[in-house]
């Protein structure tokens, strides 16, 4: 592991979040929301990750390792759940959060901040070449 490869893997993942983040910002400048408390929300999400994988590991490893129907559909909806529970017990009760376009704005960051450390776990466990064939779709 050098420098390079978790810069790349820093910036890869955060990068496109940052993008997407500023995008749905953008579309709320009537009534911003306080940026402290969308880099809060951002970063929740990014907490959610090592614990979406240790549910997911443990579900896994529940006798669904023959069963791809199964992970298939467990996967998801252990991540989902989680970044819905994550919103609920850290943002959505906060008083920043007074009109409806609100709840999508942070359930939305909370899933950039997700997409984000999921995105630079990948970028950092890959070998490079697969990285031009598949990392790049990942940020569509």
């Amino acid at each position: 592991m050098t420098s390079t490869t978790l810069g790349y893997a820093f910036l890869g993942g955060l990068l496109p979040a940052f993008i997407w983040l500023y995008l749905i910002l953008k579309e709320d400048a009537s009534h911003p929301e306080p940026r402290s408390l969308i880099a809060f929300t951002f970063l929740i999400g990014m907490l959610a990750v090592p614990l979406a994988s240790l549910l997911e590991n443990y579900a896994v490893n529940l006798n669904l390792k023959n069963n791809l129907p199964a992970v298939v559909s467990w996967i998801p909806l252990i991540e989902e759940v989680l970044k819905y529970l994550m919103a609920a017990v850290f943002i959505l009760w906060r008083r920043a959060v007074d009109e409806a376009p609100d709840y999508v704005i942070y359930m939305i960051t909370i899933a950039l901040g997700f997409a984000a450390a999921e995105n630079m776990l990948y970028i950092f466990n890959s070998p490079n070449e697969n990285l031009v064939g598949v990392g790049h779709m990942r940020f569509i």
